[in-house]
């Protein structure tokens, strides 16, 4: 997969002797690419960078926010009834 400066991914790797298990799962975004070696993504997380090879990583899209089960006039609207009731 060809990943690009920017994109946010997830650490995907089983390779525990090179990352170590305290990289499986990590967030973070590329912030460089087509590095020399095999080593050729570099990706910043929160506590600092490291580099990874493209199989080591993929795509992170998150989950969609999730949308209340009213709209704002429906409240609104029952804020109203609500508050004539007393």
């Amino acid at each position: 997969m060809k990943f690009k400066v920017g994109d946010t991914v997830r650490v995907n790797t089983d390779r525990f002797d090179r990352f170590g298990p305290k990289q499986f799962g990590n967030i973070g975004v590329i912030i460089y690419t087509d590095g020399p070696g095999s080593l050729d993504i570099r990706v910043m997380f929160d506590d600092g960078a490291n580099a990874y090879h493209s199989d080591d990583l993929e795509l992170y899209k998150p989950p969609p926010l999730l949308q209340p089960d009213f709209t704002i006039d429906e409240i609104a609207t029952a804020q109203e009834i609500m508050d004539q009731m007393g």
